[in-house]
């Protein structure tokens, strides 16, 4: 009774009932016109249509029981009451209806929660707790109770910022998997020598066999290579190059390593090899991820507005904006600098242009991003010499990148050893919208001497596409990292041991990093002459050696046709003798084929060159070709054939150097095991699937190109798959038999690194499915809709018109029963159908 009371108190014949009703109307009337209105609109509404309702009901029972009704009548300070309103922001409509409460001096108030949702940004924390309109800075607005519509001005500082992700598409991530399987890649090189190719035969000179095994599955995926070689075919000589298991964590994208491993790194340190064990950030797991800053644009739209974004004049990005302060991040741009042109239209015609200089580097990472690797284990010597030659001093390196904000990124590294110590830290930051810089410094101590390195770095793009680098790095006293520490000293190898001389012997123990490096190069895009331009120089200071200072130039420009013209050449200041010229043009033929003319000057040689070739793409069946003559000293003259096959692609090639002629032969191609079968196939580096229709002859689509007709086994190997990306698997299904039927036509897999999964889109067989025409005693059909079963098979049926009733599954003896308004009916039916196409059956008596 006691919010009868309430409301009936002085209410009555109040407008509070009209309103509700009006909020309720209000919320049918928008139903029309803004269907794609929120989906608290719909709640609001409720809630409006539920107090209407209420009031309606009290009201009535406030005219049965008048007197009670007034027997009181509300303080002045009664409870501020609830009214659901149109709320219009800076003159535009929200589309939306705002749950306010109106206090004793009719102040409005929402929740904080409430006031986000309708686009006004209020300080504070508890989303439940009331805040006035009047409370917020700059806030004026205007109740009208008649069309109970509230519409308020606010500046864009307590509005909310509406944020855009230019990336859009799907940002879903796919879970990664991996079936168990191996896979071999091999490469059999095979060379023979002959001195008179016309009356002699090639003689033998050597044959490699390079393998490159894996095995995969949900733990990770163990890998091994290794090449196999013999110059006299009596003896052969194994060489163990790597061995390591795998195993990537997509959640935390972290990739564990054991065996053989590279130490990781930043750009003033140096890597080496251990074997051990490594735990690594690994973002590629993760392809959604953006690691990089990228630039973005806010903005302010008095109405609802188009935002197109220009990047060297061509249109990147669209994106439709309400009115009131927006945010567009994550611009699509590429690496290094420029300027993009962000052009706004606005519901009236209206046009505004700007410009957002931006410079992005791959130095700094995400604002909250850690990149990192960690190492352990025992330093490698000698690879692709030794198979086992590793150190037996404990070793361990660390190394992490921090992404403080989007313009600082913070660097640390360190690595010990039993004799040992370094560290050092660094930082790269955004200089402007221009370019970027990076510090670092880092100290050792070894065997009672100490050493320091300074490393500074700055790149920078400006006046419309000047690229320009530098960079230096110092070593101070003796300075030592791992890579000097473990060089080939420590592994107890003299001069004599590797046959070297002694001078070349000094250089090689000297694995200290430079006492100087020096770069520098700048980029020229010449606009005038629609060509480029790109000058460097590298000063490297030995402490073994004379310091050497590198100057380099090239300079490209296209012609005519697709053709280019193009320069190179390098010097040694200190060395005149060390110094070079290529120049050449290069000459579309048609399709992919291309011919390069040339000449080469090094010192007093000048060698002119004409080449001629056409790439190998691929698809099986193709081919390439390639034939090089050059004159000079010594003239060269070689030619090579290729070609693939779904099998392995095949090379040979003859080369003419004085009066001997080399002749090579090169095959290679992999051997892949998965669900109980083996595929020989192309070389496969990444990931692969292995499709299954159930059906030979059948054509595969990958990502709606054709990937190849499956086998007899109706199986189909499509390498070439993006780890930890949706690819799409599909099948053409006009290339199956009529008796087939796909449950799916497409399928989308995201295989883990270097792994395989198998695809089961295997057919069903309908060759025993039929169209069965069914009628009544009377000969007429049954009605359409009429429901059936089969009662060997237990199978449903719909009789469709002209009493045809499709049955994917068919005994050689079938009863059919079927249940109508009429009561029920049985027909036996005979299947006579044939392997080849479905069965087509009738009239049979339904009685």
């Amino acid at each position: 009774m006691f919010w009868a009371d309430l409301l009936c108190a002085g209410h009555c014949h109040s407008k509070q009932a009209d309103w509700h009703l009006n909020a309720l109307l209000q919320f049918r009337h928008k139903a029309m016109w803004a269907p794609s209105a929120q989906r608290h609109l719909l709640r609001r509404a409720k809630r409006a249509a539920t107090s209407a309702l209420m009031v309606l009901n009290l009201s009535l029972a406030c005219v049965a029981v008048p007197s009670l009704a007034h027997a009181q009548t509300p303080p002045s300070d009664q409870a501020a009451q609830t009214y659901h309103l149109e709320v219009i922001i800076n003159s535009q409509p929200t589309n939306l209806i705002g749950a306010f409460q109106m206090g004793p001096n009719s102040d409005l108030s929402a929740q904080r929660s409430e006031l986000r949702e309708l686009g006004l940004d209020a300080p504070g924390d508890d989303p439940a707790a009331y805040v006035k309109l009047s409370e917020l800075s700059g806030v004026t607005y205007t109740y009208d109770e008649s069309t109970q519509k509230v519409e308020i001005q606010a500046p864009d500082s307590v509005r909310v910022v509406h944020n855009y992700d230019a990336r859009g598409g799907d940002k879903t991530v796919t879970a990664a998997t991996s079936d168990f399987g191996m896979v071999v890649n091999y490469d059999l090189y095979a060379s023979g020598l002959s001195e008179d190719v016309v009356r002699r035969a090639f003689d033998f000179s050597g044959v490699n066999l390079t393998l490159d095994s894996r095995i995969f599955g949900p733990m990770g995926t163990f890998s091994q290579s290794a090449i196999l070689g013999s110059t006299t075919l009596d003896n052969v000589d194994a060489l163990r190059l790597d061995t390591t298991w795998n195993f990537s964590d997509q959640d935390t994208q972290i990739s564990y390593r054991a065996g053989d491993v590279i130490s990781g790194g930043l750009a003033w340190t140096r890597p080496i090899r251990l074997g051990g064990a490594q735990i690594q950030r690994d973002f590629a797991l993760r392809p959604d991820l953006v690691t990089v800053p990228l630039p973005k644009f806010s903005g302010s739209a008095a109405l609802p507005s188009t935002v197109d974004v220009y990047v060297n004049n061509l249109k990147a990005y669209s994106q439709q904006v309400g009115s009131g302060p927006f945010e567009i991040s994550n611009l699509p741009v590429v690496t290094n600098g420029g300027a993009a042109r962000i052009v706004l239209n606005d519901a009236a015609g209206r046009q505004t242009t700007s410009e957002l200089p931006f410079y992005v580097s791959p130095r700094l990472l995400r604002e909250g991003l850690l990149d990192f690797s960690a190492e352990v284990g025992f330093p490698r010597y000698l690879y692709g010499l030794e198979s086992w030659k590793y150190d037996s001093k404990f070793a361990a390196s660390a190394s992490l990148k921090y992404g403080l904000t989007d313009d600082v990124t913070l660097e640390a590294h360190t690595e010990f050893s039993q004799d040992l110590a370094n560290a050092g830290v660094g930082m790269s930051f955004r200089t402007g919208d221009f370019g970027v810089a990076s510090l670092a410094v880092a100290g050792s101590f070894k065997d009672g001497n100490a050493g320091a390195l300074v490393y500074a770095a700055f790149d920078t793009e400006f006046w419309d596409g000047i690229g320009l680098h530098l960079s230096t790095q110092r070593t101070f006293g003796e300075y030592d990292d791992l890579a000097s520490t473990t060089g080939i000293t420590e592994a107890g190898l003299t001069n004599d041991s590797l046959g070297l001389g002694a001078t070349r012997y000094a250089q090689l123990v000297s694995l200290r990093p430079p006492k100087a490096i020096d770069t520098a190069s700048l980029s020229l895009p010449l606009r005038f002459d629609n060509s480029s331009l790109s000058l460097s120089y590298v000063h490297v200071d030995y402490e073994l050696e004379d310091d050497s200072h590198i100057l380099g130039l090239s300079y490209t420009r296209p012609l005519w046709d697709g053709a280019s013209a193009y320069v190179s050449a390098f010097a040694d200041l200190g060395d005149t003798s060390g110094s070079g010229v290529f120049a050449g043009v290069s000459i579309p033929l048609g399709g992919s084929s291309s011919a390069i003319v040339g000449v080469a000057s090094n010192g007093n040689n000048v060698s002119p060159s004409v080449s001629a070739s056409k790439s190998l793409d691929s698809t099986p069946g193709s081919y390439g070709w390639r034939v090089d003559v050059t004159e000079g000293d010594v003239a060269q003259n070689s030619a090579a054939v290729a070609v693939r096959t779904e099998y392995a692609r095949v090379e040979a090639g003859v080369r003419n150097r004085g009066k001997g002629v080399d002749g090579t032969l090169d095959i290679s191609g992999a051997f892949a095991a998965i669900g109980g079968d083996v595929f020989a196939t192309n070389r496969i580096d990444d990931a692969f699937a292995v499709v299954d229709t159930g059906y030979a002859d059948t054509q595969v689509l990958y990502e709606n190109r054709p990937a190849g007709r499956t086998g007899s086994s109706g199986k189909l190997l499509v390498p070439g798959l993006r780890a930890y990306q949706k690819n799409l698997i599909a099948v053409d299904p006009l290339t199956l038999p009529m008796n087939a039927e796909l449950p799916t036509t497409a399928h989308i897999v995201a295989p883990a690194d270097r792994a395989g999964v198998s695809v089961n889109m295997r057919a069903k067989d309908i060759s025993r499915s039929g169209l069965v025409v069914l009628t009544d005693a009377k000969g007429e059909f049954l009605a359409p809709g009429t429901a059936g079963t089969v009662t060997e098979t237990g199978e449903a049926f719909i009789v469709g018109y002209d009493g045809q009733a499709y049955i994917a599954e068919l005994k050689s003896h079938n009863t059919l029963v079927v249940s109508a308004d009429q009561g029920s009916c049985s027909a036996t039916y005979a299947f006579q159908g044939n392997a080849d196409t479905p069965s087509a059956t009738g009239p049979v008596v339904c009685q």
